[in-house]
């Protein structure tokens, strides 16, 4: 149980029994109706249960809800000022209706008759003295601070009122007899000096005082204490501020000296990122004061930072004080353990670095830069000072240490006024070419990583760093406080979501990755997208990896005709737009009925407008067009698993220039698939160069469907199969779905003359197709579009001549296979003897034994002269498609540092 209670314990300055053990604080949502008030009880009624025999507090906000009381009151004062008085008198109409109406709903019933009279007796006076009020403010056209505050802490008044009545009503424990006291916070809250740009200041010995004489005249009483309200030492009425409530209950709680302090709200606790943004996000059960402050500073919906000022035991004005945990819960969902608040502890440091990822938007940034500013003081005084005098909040600092240029953030409503002001306090040093300019960088988000387990831990900020470089979000400035608490970055206020999903998933959560599939016929498309449905459990369990297809390109073959795009949509496109994901179980109705035709400059917006951390797309096409998009795709951050060969075997200016764009973006090029299909011959090549091996050898049956037609007219020795003609065994192995869409390419060699290429390029060797020397089995007219049996008549003509050659090689005790070779030449080093042409192979020889669909590559190096590596097995379109899958989780896993820890174990089940 990572999360305990303080020890109990007390001091002596009140009895044990007399106070409170702890303090509950409910929101305005927590008190919007009548039935959240009734909820309010029962929780109430279970924490009396749960510390039996002490008193409980109970702080409450003004009714929430659609609108707010505290709203309403502020706008009858907004109307008055305006000289609407009607306008005023309307809203107060609405305030006296809502009131009204929880007050029948929630005491009905004759017993109840009294207590309902006399709060409605208290809210028509109250409402009276609101309108002599605004009266006053209309004839006078203006209404100050102190007023506004006087006039918008009725609301909590009104509701604590009714809770009172409510517990009193229901002999709600622990004042069973009725003894729950209304506690009016300006009879015992004092206040000092309101005009510190920190807010007021609690006068804690007056505020002890008067609240020790409240309970000396109320033995064994629980209390309603209104929130947000106070009065000055004078005797004034005046109010805490924003998230006056909340600060309330932590005064409470310190005054009282009680174990703790819950604030019952909406959410169930302190939540690692926004949900709306991040579905991964979730409740953490222990954050510290500092990490709570840090999160609440940048928009998490947390507890304001001066709430947590009087729980914490270094700020307290007695000596012998300490600090008092915050339990942040939810109303609507008690049972929910919340989050606990509390010091720096190995809860919040040993086994994480980070707690919280959040972000603000609409933001800007001003930089001042200039070479002039080095060595001269004065320059980040007069800037504040200007700032400071336009009541302009800087949220964040960033200065280089050659202190040529300071970066501020500010809000960007303030962005335009600030420039100017600043443009022209420094107008001397602009003049003089001291300073260059004054800069103001609008769109501007930014991103704060909280955690107290980053102090003292190496790594962290480069972890940061990586996922927002892996994710293409580009950083403008960077600020980090010396307590190692946050790291904040200032990124383009576009790719905020994308920025605060990708560190999230770095440090909190699984990684996202955002698809784009590019397919060439309907039949890939249903096999891949079947892949995703298929795999997405384990991917997600076993290596910390969600993917969600964000766009679906169909683009049908560069070399078939109209005729031989398979069934379904052709060239159309389907993206997600305001969805967050493709629905997978109705995509071939959603592509047919989809108005967008392809378009690879549309698909590519789409693809970079995914907010997803990883965006990935597989081109498991063989389309020229789409080949020439993959550098375009690489040089925008855009990774891309492929076995599209046609993008790998252009021009070597072309191929150079592929790799280039990726290695300056560090995108993924994964095209493992592109030779070899799903067998491992890419990553076995890749392992031999890498470790220094040279390969003098390579031979290869690199064409299934080639594979699969010769094994059927000539089978291996082991096998009972007959021989078929050519003709035959072609039809059978397009109607298994084994060829192109044009049958040509397989049995010209074109497929396998790619393939060649391509294992040739990744060895090192700066070649083109013209250097393969290539003798097919079929080399006439194109084949697509034809049917298998168009096919298998057209082939007639070629079965006696094959037939012939079968018999042959069977005479000398061999087989025929569609050999791929490449020697390694020291003459011409870069240049390698290459050839594809149909080869007697001896039954000694390993690929005599290939039967059916199966392909191999042998590698003879200098470390395996003596017994090649050899690499078989057979493919299909199904392996095909679940080799890409597999590509582009394990290129995903590259990505994320989490999810590579997260793999299979050797020796484990």
């Amino acid at each position: 149980e990572t999360w305990h209670r303080p020890p109990p314990g007390r001091s002596v300055m009140a009895p044990m029994m007399s106070k409170p053990h702890g303090v509950h604080k409910f929101g305005g949502t927590s008190v919007q109706s009548s039935a959240a008030m009734h909820q309010v009880r029962d929780i109430v009624e279970r924490v009396a249960g749960e510390h039996e025999g002490f008193p409980v507090c109970v702080v409450v906000s003004a009714m929430g809800g659609k609108p707010k009381v505290t709203d309403l009151l502020i706008d009858t004062v907004t109307a008055a000022v305006a000289n609407d008085l009607d306008r005023s008198k309307a809203i107060i109409q609405q305030i006296r209706v809502k009131h009204l109406e929880a007050i029948d709903q929630m005491m009905p019933g004759v017993e109840h008759e009294t207590e309902r009279v006399r709060l409605v007796a208290e809210l028509e006076a109250d409402l009276a003295d609101i309108l002599h009020l605004l009266r006053a403010v209309g004839l006078m056209r203006s209404a100050d601070k102190k007023l506004v505050g006087v006039i918008s802490g009725y609301g909590e008044q009104w509701s604590a009122r009714m809770m009172t009545a409510l517990l009193n009503a229901t002999k709600t424990p622990p004042a069973a007899a009725g003894n729950w006291v209304y506690l009016d916070a300006r009879s015992v809250l004092v206040v000092g000096d309101d005009s510190m740009a920190t807010g007021v200041s609690i006068e804690w010995d007056e505020s002890s005082s008067r609240l020790n004489a409240f309970v000396e005249r109320h033995p064994g009483a629980s209390f309603v204490a209104t929130g947000f309200i106070a009065s000055t030492k004078e005797g004034g009425i005046t109010t805490l501020g924003r998230d006056g409530s909340d600060y309330s209950a932590s005064v409470f709680a310190r005054l009282f000296e009680a174990e703790e302090v819950t604030i019952w709200t909406d959410v169930s606790g302190v939540l690692s990122a926004d949900p709306r943004v991040v579905p991964d996000a979730y409740v953490l059960p222990e954050v510290s004061y500092n990490e709570a402050a840090e999160l609440a500073h940048f928009g998490a919906k947390v507890v304001h930072p001066k709430t947590m000022q009087p729980a914490l035991a270094r700020l307290d004005w007695r000596p012998d004080a300490r600090s008092i945990p915050i339990f942040i819960r939810n109303t609507f969902a008690p049972k929910d353990r919340g989050t606990r608040i509390f010091e720096t502890s190995s809860l919040t440091t040993a086994d994480r670095e980070v707690c919280g990822v959040s972000v603000m938007k609409d933001m800007c940034l001003l930089n001042i830069q200039g070479r002039g500013m080095v060595g001269i003081p004065g320059v980040s005084s007069r800037l504040f000072n200007t700032l400071h005098s336009l009541s302009i909040n800087v949220t964040a600092i960033a200065q280089a240490s050659s202190e040529q240029s300071i970066s501020v953030a500010v809000l960007a409503a303030d962005g335009p006024k600030a420039q100017e002001a600043l443009r022209e306090i420094f107008r001397p040093e602009l003049t003089a070419g001291h300073i260059e300019d004054v800069q103001l960088e609008e769109n501007v988000a930014i991103l704060a990583v909280v955690g107290d387990g980053m102090s003292h831990r190496p790594g962290v900020a480069g972890k940061v760093m990586g996922a927002l470089g892996q994710a293409g979000v580009n950083i403008r400035a960077i600020a980090q406080g010396c307590n190692e608490t946050n790291i904040t970055t200032m990124v383009d206020g576009n790719h905020s979501l994308r920025a605060l999903r990708a560190v999230h998933a770095a440090f909190l959560s699984n990684l996202t990755i955002s698809v784009g599939v590019v397919a060439r016929s309907q039949a890939v498309a249903d096999e891949l997208l079947g892949a995703f449905a298929r795999g997405a459990s384990q991917s997600e369990e076993r290596f910390g990896l969600k993917s969600k297809v964000a766009a679906i390109l169909h683009m049908p073959s560069t070399t078939s005709s109209p005729a031989a795009a398979s069934p379904g949509p052709g060239g159309r496109m389907l993206f997600c737009k305001a969805k967050s994901a493709i629905n997978l179980d109705q995509w071939k109705e959603d592509l047919s009925s989809s108005p967008d035709k392809a378009d690879l400059a549309q698909f590519k917006e789409a693809m970079l407008d995914a907010d997803a951390p990883v965006r990935v797309i597989i081109d498991a096409s063989d389309c020229q067009e789409v080949a020439e998009k993959h550098g375009e795709w690489l040089g925008a951050g855009l990774h891309v698993v492929t076995n599209n060969t046609l993008a790998l075997t252009g021009s070597m200016d072309a191929y150079r220039q592929l790799f280039k764009q990726r290695a300056e973006t560090g995108a993924r090029y994964v095209y493992g698939t592109a030779y070899g299909d799903r067998l491992p011959v890419a990553s076995t090549v890749t392992t031999l160069v890498s470790s220094g091996d040279t390969v003098r050898i390579v031979e290869g049956v690199l064409s299934a469907s080639v594979s699969f037609v010769l094994s059927k007219m000539c089978p291996p020795a082991h096998s009972q199969d007959k021989s078929v003609p050519f003709s035959q065994a072609v039809r059978e192995g397009m109607e298994s779905g084994l060829f192109e869409q044009d049958p040509r390419d397989d049995l010209s060699g074109q497929h396998s003359a790619k393939q060649l290429l391509c294992l040739g390029r990744d060895l090192g060797y700066e070649f083109d197709l013209e250097h393969i020397a290539t003798d097919g089995l079929f080399t006439g007219q194109s084949l697509a579009g034809a049917s298998p049996a168009q096919v298998e008549e057209m082939m007639r003509a070629h079965d006696q001549a094959l037939e012939a050659k079968v018999a042959a090689a069977q005479a000398k005790g061999c087989v025929l296979r569609f050999l791929a070779t490449l020697k390694h030449d020291e003459a011409t080093p870069l240049t390698p003897t290459a050839t594809l042409r149909l080869t007697e192979i001896p039954a000694s020889h390993p690929f005599a034994a290939l039967n059916g669909s199966c392909i191999a590559v042998s590698l003879l190096t200098d470390e395996h002269a003596d017994q090649p590596l050899v690499i078989s097995g057979a493919i299909s379109l199904t392996s095909c498609v679940n080799a890409l899958y597999s590509d582009l989780i394990r290129a995903a896993r590259t990505l994320d540092t989490r999810a590579r820890d997260r793999g299979p174990v050797l020796g484990s089940p």
